[in-house]
């Protein structure tokens, strides 16, 4: 079991935010309302074992409350590499002239999770000083946060320009009557299912339904409102069965959810909301936050998803395209992926929204699998006229070559150099505008070095014996060039910029080299 200790420490200095790297959770609380009257009181000991962020503490905020009044709050501070044996709060409390009942509050920044309803509370005795209660360790009160605990999630008004969200319950099975401020105002609420002749269920118009651990929902608000689920964290294993109706027009997409009150990880890629809540976009990574919910498509019907609280996968090895207009937010994101894991098919809420795909055999992809090296069409379409940002990130990969050509304005942006190329675009542009065109500095798919280009551009090769073939390969595949290797001397000047393969053929041994022409 992990544990923190909590230090009611009597100074001011230490009642607000003065460790904090965030903003307070909890609103300041007027001073000018209480005498200035700040008891200590000694060491107090927290169950740990539900926090997440151990490996960051200040993350987690404390807050001491009388009633529903914040009386004072403080990040934690980490001075166990100093030498000290705990991370601990220094906090400030207020107190008025009878006796107080001080609860505490503690919230985790990094997951955006609330604990409450501790036990116990202590009672402050008014003209006392505290500082010789708890002082012992061994000795110390445990404030217990485990049960009875309160999870929030911030909405945001809908506008014309964004504001849905994909959610999900960390406490299980769940009411919406029960969530407060979930059917407040005017509010969409929608649950997702392609078996069904309507694929999006509304709550209000088609029926109730409750919401089940594991299943994420769409969900807006007309006003800005705070979720506030409350109750006991899911404590199951994490293993959601996806479904695939063949004759659905959406087969094999399934709307999941993280059923846990932090952090959880999969090892499939999914869709997620883009920042404005307009349109769903391919997720970068592997995790996914608390309350989140995301989008996955299963290969069979009956499939088994499971998310993990411990981060088991490999970080992803990839090229992130995203595309961005006017505010600098993605507004949608094609993936190219090195190594294992599945291709994601494109998939868009809304037939007005800008569309960034890779089109493989006939199809529409969001993410895609590479070799170390290739040229690959990226398609984009846009239903309105402006200005447009793609911005190119290589994520865990180290790349010798990353170039993005416009087909259309002959444009070659050498994304190394800089990652974001803006341009005009008009919803009467052909599709296949762009190509990207990368090569890693991974050796595991790369021979010995044989060749090389000289000064006059010239391909040579050194050290190959007699009977040996080279050959120059596309990123298409298409073999250009076959030729006696061991006088190859081949002029680029002819060949299109780009990435190569080299080949060099003795029989059945074969080596290959990339090789970039500018």
């Amino acid at each position: 079991m992990k544990k923190a200790f909590l230090l009611l420490f009597a100074s001011l200095a230490f009642g607000g935010a003065i460790f904090a790297q965030h903003v307070s959770h909890w609103a300041d609380f007027n001073t000018h309302d209480y005498p200035f009257n700040m008891p200590t009181v000694g060491f107090v000991q927290i169950n740990g074992s539900f926090i997440t962020a151990s490996d960051n503490w200040d993350d987690l905020e404390i807050g001491a409350f009388v009633g529903d009044v914040c009386r004072g709050h403080a990040f934690m501070v980490d001075e166990t590499e100093d030498g000290d044996p705990y991370p601990y709060f220094q906090v400030g409390i207020y107190y008025s002239t009878g006796n107080d009942e001080v609860s505490f509050k503690l919230y985790d920044h990094s997951t955006g999770i609330e604990y409450c309803d501790c036990i116990p509370s202590i009672t402050i005795l008014t003209g006392e000083l505290h500082n010789e209660l708890y002082f012992d360790y061994d000795e110390a009160v445990v404030l217990n946060f485990v049960s009875g605990q309160t999870f929030t999630k911030d909405i945001s008004a809908y506008t014309e320009s964004g504001g849905y969200y994909l959610i999900a319950s960390p406490i299980g099975e769940m009411n919406p009557e029960n969530v407060e401020n979930m059917l407040a105002s005017s509010y969409d609420l929608y649950l997702f299912d392609q078996r069904q002749d309507l694929e999006w269920r509304n709550y209000n118009q088609d029926g109730g339904f409750n919401l089940e651990p594991g299943k994420g929902y769409l969900y807006a608000n007309s006003e800005d409102v705070t979720l506030i689920f409350k109750g006991t964290p899911y404590n199951g294993v994490g293993q959601v069965t996806l479904t695939k109706d063949e004759n659905a027009s959406f087969a094999g997409w399934n709307l999941v959810g993280n059923p846990f009150a932090q952090k959880a990880y999969i090892n499939k890629p999914f869709y997620t909301l883009n920042p404005e809540g307009t349109e769903v976009i391919a997720g970068t990574g592997n995790s996914v936050s608390a309350m989140e919910g995301l989008f996955v498509v299963a290969e069979t019907d009956g499939e088994t998803l499971t998310f993990s609280t411990e981060e088991t996968a490999q970080p992803s090895r990839q090229i992130v395209v995203n595309v961005t207009q006017n505010r600098g937010v993605a507004i949608d994101r094609a993936i190219v992926r090195f190594g294992e894991g599945l291709m994601l098919p494109k998939f868009q809420i809304s037939d007005d929204s800008p569309k960034i795909y890779i089109p493989m055999d006939g199809q529409a992809y969001a993410v895609v699998r590479s070799e170390n090296i290739g040229k690959l069409p990226l398609n984009f379409n846009v239903e309105e006229n402006g200005t447009y940002s793609i911005h190119v990130d290589a994520e865990d990969i180290e790349l010798s070559y990353l170039h993005l050509i416009d087909n259309m304005t002959g444009a070659d942006i050498d994304l190394l150099e800089n990652s974001c190329y803006t341009f005009e675009a008009k919803t009467t542009d052909y599709a296949s505008r762009f190509k990207l065109v990368f090569a890693s500095h991974d050796s595991s798919t790369i021979g010995n070095t044989f060749a090389f280009i000289d000064a006059n551009g010239n391909i040579i090769v050194n050290g190959a014996e007699a009977g040996t073939t080279m050959q120059i390969v596309d990123m298409t595949g298409r073999v250009i060039v076959s030729i006696d290797g061991r006088t190859a001397s081949v002029p680029t000047a002819g060949m299109t910029a780009g990435v190569y393969v080299l080949r060099l053929i003795n029989g059945n041994d074969m080596k290959t080299q990339k090789i970039v022409v500018r």
